[in-house]
């Protein structure tokens, strides 16, 4: 009993987790139908295979492992895709950052209000952290005064995005609300500065993480070459 009630908890918590992913990388509301179509669509496939393996007598054995390799294709293929996906949206929030900060604190600093300037700065649909905040500002319940209004947003926005970044962004902003548009401005360049210094060192790790990447298919070509070469031989011996 205990173990069962353990099962439905973590089956929960992951469900939650996929959820909350698929509503980052796809939107609200979006995406988790195409997660279970395409786990749906990959389990029914390893049951076709295995079924069709048994038709063509390869033995139990046989026909239930190839059941248990689409299966498990088919329940973590869909996760990695997002996570690769939701890995690559926030790479993308965290090297745009910076460049939003100076926007804001240039907009704020020409005497716009929070609002306006924060919208004013997300007016490129071709950032993907500029959409974000316009889907953010667009959804949320403006109701109450404007600067609780603000916060509640930009803390959904912090929440959604899950990025250290972000969360220091949301706080220097809800942190200065009251303090004054100088005192905000200043803290939003010099975050923005150091943003910009971990995006140079990002990037080089990146290019780094990719020339390594890049190895991968030169191995398996090598290994290939090799099996190519030596499977004759061995043939010929057996």
């Amino acid at each position: 009993m205990k173990f069962v009630q353990t099962a439905k908890s973590v089956i929960r918590e992951r469900l939650s987790k996929i959820e909350k992913m698929n509503c980052f990388v796809y939107g609200e509301g979006k995406g988790m139908k195409e997660y279970i179509r395409m786990t749906v669509t990959l389990c029914a496939l390893g049951i076709f295979v295995a079924a069709g393996s048994l038709i063509m007598k390869n033995g139990i054995i046989q026909s239930a492992a190839i059941f248990a390799v689409w299966e498990t294709i088919g329940i973590t293929a869909p996760y990695h895709l997002l996570k690769t996906k939701e890995r690559k949206k926030k790479i993308s929030i965290e090297l745009e950052l910076p460049d939003f900060m100076d926007r804001t604190a240039l907009l704020i600093g020409a005497g716009m209000q929070l609002r306006e300037a924060v919208m004013t700065a997300a007016d490129n649909p071709g950032e993907t952290f500029a959409r974000e905040v316009r889907g953010c500002f667009t959804q949320s319940d403006r109701i109450g005064n404007v600067e609780e209004s603000e916060f509640v947003t930009l803390e959904k926005l912090a929440a959604k995005c899950e990025i250290p970044s972000v969360n220091t962004f949301v706080s220097i902003i809800n942190q200065n609300m009251k303090k004054g548009s100088d005192t905000m401005c200043d803290m939003l360049r010099i975050q923005a500065e150091i943003l910009r210094t971990e995006r140079k060192n990002k990037i080089k790790r990146i290019g780094e993480e990719a020339a390594t990447y890049m190895l991968f298919p030169s191995i398996l070509i090598f290994i290939a070459i090799m099996v190519m070469m030596i499977a004759p031989a061995v043939i010929m011996l057996g």
